[in-house]
């Protein structure tokens, strides 16, 4: 498995020479060391700006600057790793080349002339060459001398271009092969260069000679391709999607990844941050950061460690804000465009182990199933009500009609009706039963949205590019799974946008929804009758014995003490003595408690909720906070307060960004003198099932695990906090 690093942007300069070293450097090569020892570093590829302003500092000795680069950076990298120097790859930055060396005179006269791609391709025969004209672009020299000079002696086998250059690597099982690209030629005005940057298409044909063959291909740019001309910016594009599997870029100073789906390939793009001394960013956008790539060829994923300075701890640490601890993982094939096929890997590899954390189960200190498809029990699901000789008749759906229909249905229950697990249920069979069903799932919550276009949220979940989305509805059958629909007169701009959606895709899209009801059996007013959203209603119905057994049966299947027929019997005829509702929620909780307390009988739902909130903070209490100091109740009150913070935000699903709440619960915790750490606080939070982490796009967002869950610490927050408390009951009015 190829690992690679990717950095970029370093912009060393000689006035912070001494903080480099003592400070982003050595921190640098103590992560890498560790990364190094797990599995061996193959390449290490920094994409541009590896000095800063063309080697200012340096008494504008560009030579000088490059030269110190190759010193204090690649060398000690190379001995503190004991790696080659040969597998350090760059390519030139707009701050890395001299662009004082040509004249605006000579600058605006190439702009004018360079207007079509036969111009470029004129232009770049007769400038690059050894021996050519450089007019336009002595720019470059003294970069090319260096960059030349470097791999003079490089034993592998390698092409050095006038601008592009491509080396070719093998261990023995894979090869793989790099083109190390000038984005940077035609860069004079930072703030002026976008649409005026040119690759010579010819010049990138001619470098892919050497490295066709290989295995695994990587492109090397500075600037993102977007920055280029319109001349040739889609070509571009179009002939590194198909040839490449891999493209490095930095210049931004910002990290993201991504995977462009094509016909004839998919391409996976690595932007990297800068790793600059001067950047005191403490900003999401540019903190000084870089990757870590592993590329398997046998499961074409490509797994990316993402990494960030932390300037308090004094090294570097996963970034949260892009995956799970900083992992993600992106599916990629070479495979001839099977785009749906593609779309299903990302489904099952990225979706569907997220859903199983909707499950009480999940996280929790409980020998019950804790995937979806081991515990799920359908509920009823009616559909045709009819009343024969004061009898009556209902039709119900299973599992399979849902995910057959060709129709449009919605699903209405009460609230914790299990509306949510059932999408969930129905998301994993369309996508493991593709071949069967030939639909394509996506989830979808209706009260998350904002003013995003559908085009956008398949795009999303679908790790389909925005570009790519239209063709991919035309031509592939999709289901949207929405949660919370709602027909609210509040909700008609979301409506009318879903049903011109609909509209435009009518052959491939079919719609199956769930909305909240009050009572079990009714259908909602505005439903009846509307003018955007046409469909067939269904009614979810809460458990009732049929049901209750088989989610009695399933819990404990795992547990041969609990396990039989008779204790099953026993706990039914608890069930129905208490008169808890029969919804999934409930009825899980209950069982939860019962296997962990067995002679636990709740009077009603709230003192069950209480209850069980109680158990599982107590638990999960690590040993780092668990003390007479951070009891439950000092617990419980950090709850309500992180309750109260989702609730003034009002983000969609009161979600809070990781770091953000991060850096809530520290000062919560400083403003009362608790020398816990936060973070290891909210991740024991997360980690009993109170909280829960999701990914969306780079970003980890925090939420209650169930809307129970954020109402009742909320309800806290008032029994809590008396200014709060005054402030809830004066909104309420007359109805207080």
């Amino acid at each position: 498995m190829p690992r690679i690093i990717h950095l970029s942007d370093i912009h060393l300069t000689k006035t912070h020479l001494d903080n480099f070293r003592v400070g982003t450097f050595s921190a640098l090569l103590e992560d890498l060391k560790e990364y190094h020892k797990n599995l061996a570093i193959n390449l290490i590829v920094i994409s541009g700006d590896m000095v800063d302003r063309g080697g200012a500092s340096f008494n504008n000795n560009l030579t000088d600057a490059l030269k110190t680069f190759e010193h204090e950076f690649i060398s000690k990298l190379a001995a503190g790793l004991n790696i080659e120097r040969d597998r350090f790859l760059f390519v030139p930055g707009n701050h890395d080349l001299d662009r004082s060396a040509d004249s605006q005179i000579v600058e605006s006269g190439l702009k004018a002339k360079l207007i079509s791609k036969q111009s470029v391709t004129d232009y770049l025969h007769v400038a690059t060459p050894p021996g050519g004209n450089p007019e336009g672009i002595k720019r470059i020299i003294p970069y090319n001398t260096f960059f030349k000079s470097y791999y003079s002696g490089f034993k592998g086998k390698c092409h050095l271009g006038g601008l592009h250059s491509s080396f070719k690597f093998s261990d023995g099982q894979v090869s793989i092969g790099v083109s190390c690209i000038n984005s940077a030629w035609r860069t004079y005005d930072s703030s002026a260069d976008r649409g005026h940057l040119l690759i010579g298409e010819s010049e990138l044909l001619a470098n892919l000679t050497l490295i066709r063959e290989c295995d695994v291909k990587i492109a090397v740019f500075h600037h993102p391709i977007e920055l280029l001309s319109d001349i040739e910016k889609r070509d571009i594009q179009a002939l590194v999607s198909k040839e490449y599997d891999m493209l490095l870029c930095g210049h931004c100073h910002s990290p993201g990844n991504q995977v462009v789906f094509t016909p004839d390939n998919c391409l996976f793009t690595s932007m990297a941050p800068c790793n600059w001394s001067e950047n005191y960013s403490d900003g999401v956008r540019h903190l000084n950061g870089y990757s870590v790539l592993d590329f398997d060829r046998t499961t074409n994923k490509i797994t990316v460690n993402s990494r960030c300075y932390s300037p308090d701890r004094k090294k570097y640490v996963p970034n949260e804000h892009l995956g799970d601890n900083g992992i993600s993982e992106f599916p990629i094939s070479r495979s001839g465009g099977d785009l749906a096929a593609t779309c299903l890997l990302h489904i099952n590899q990225r979706h569907i182990p997220e859903l199983d954390e909707h499950l009480l189960s999940h996280g929790t200190d409980t020998k019950s199933p804790k995937r979806i498809e081991e515990i799920f029990v359908l509920p009823r699901l009616v559909y045709d009500v009819k009343y024969k000789e004061e009898k009556k008749e209902e039709k119900e759906y299973s599992l399979d009609d849902l995910c057959g229909l060709s129709y449009d249905l919605v699903l209405f229950g009460i609230k914790e009706s299990g509306k949510t697990l059932l999408l969930d249920r129905i998301c994993v069979e369309l996508a493991k039963r593709y071949n069967e069903f030939r639909e394509i799932p996506i989830l979808i919550r209706f009260s998350e949205l904002r003013n995003e276009n559908y085009e956008t949220l398949v795009s999303r979940f679908l790790n389909v590019p925005i570009t790519s989305t239209e063709d991919f509805l035309a031509n592939h059958k999709v289901v949207l799974l929405i949660d919370d629909l709602s027909f609210d007169e509040i909700n008609s701009e979301k409506l009318k946008k879903l049903a011109g959606f609909k509209r435009k895709y009518s052959s491939t899209v079919r719609l199956l929804a769930t909305s909240v009801v009050e009572g079990e059996g009714t259908y909602p007013v505005n439903f009846l009758g509307n003018e955007y959203i046409p469909a067939k209603p269904a009614s979810i119905r809460t458990f009732k014995t049929k049901q209750i057994k088989d989610l009695i049966a399933k819990w404990f299947s795992g547990n041969h003490s609990q396990n039989n027929k008779q204790n099953l019997e026993r706990l039914l005829e608890v069930l129905k003595g208490l008169n808890l509702p029969g919804t999934p929620l409930s009825l899980s909780m209950f069982l939860w408690i019962i296997e962990q307390h067995g002679g636990y009988r709740p009077i009603n739902q709230a003192a069950m909720l209480e209850n069980f909130i109680e158990k599982i903070l107590e638990k999960h209490s690590g040993k780092e906070i668990y003390s007479e100091q951070f009891d439950y109740k000092n617990k419980e009150r950090l709850l309500a307060d992180i309750a109260h913070k989702m609730n003034e935000l009002d983000n969609p699903g009161y979600k809070i960004p990781y770091p953000d709440l991060l850096a809530h619960v520290s000062a919560y915790l400083n403003a009362r003198k608790f020398s816990f750490d936060g973070e290891v606080l909210v991740n024991e939070l997360i980690g009993s099932g109170i909280l829960i982490k999701e990914a969306e796009g780079s970003r980890s967002l925090i939420k209650f695990r169930f809307t129970c869950f954020f109402e009742y610490f909320v309800m806290k927050r008032i029994e809590f906090d008396e200014d709060f408390r005054c402030k809830s009951f004066a909104s309420l009015g007359d109805f207080a």
